[in-house]
């Protein structure tokens, strides 16, 4: 695993994925590193592409960590259906209970591709407190969409929270 990280740092993710191919046995670990590593490089399809090689071959199982490498790689690519039916998989396939590092992941899939409202609503209804990144990403959205009533209407959520400087510059660009 030392080897495929050392390629795929280097940007070199032929031979991270060749020396991959080649391991008789996967880690949990060896999977996620390389489904991390085509996200990280800008290669969300071929994450996708490698998670579902795991999860065709049944072993190991995905865990948390697998899954938000996984719904990450969805909002970078747009594949607002991916990412909810991985959601969704997650809980039903896996058995896996959403942290809110998952609810995020969703929330910004579904604010990069207009669906804000969505987006908005699946935020309030997690069964844990949103978080600063939630709003911060939800807020994101707005200002790449140009919805200045719900990005004012959401700095509320901010207050709640803690002060940052990031929520009040989005919220000035948006005005911009």
């Amino acid at each position: 695993s030392v080897m495929v990280t050392a390629y795929a740092q280097a940007g070199k993710m032929e031979h991270a994925r060749d020396l991959f191919n080649r391991c008789p046995t996967k880690s949990l670990l060896l999977w996620n590193l390389m489904i991390q590593a085509y996200a990280q490089d800008g290669h969300c399809r071929q994450a996708l592409e490698i998670f579902h090689v795991m999860n065709l071959e049944s072993c190991p199982t995905p865990d948390e960590a697998t899954l938000q490498i996984v719904l990450a790689a969805c909002s970078y690519e747009g594949y607002v259906d991916g990412g909810r039916d991985c959601f969704i998989s997650m809980q039903q396939d896996h058995g896996l209970v959403p942290e809110v590092e998952h609810f995020c992941c969703i929330a910004d899939c579904l604010g990069r591709a207009g669906l804000l409202v969505q987006a908005e609503m699946l935020i309030r209804s997690m069964p844990c407190l949103p978080n600063s990144a939630a709003w911060t990403s939800l807020l994101g959205s707005c200002n790449l969409h140009g919805d200045v009533q719900l990005g004012a209407s959401i700095m509320d959520n901010f207050l709640e929270l803690e002060e940052m400087a990031a929520p009040y510059i989005l919220l000035s660009n948006i005005y911009a």
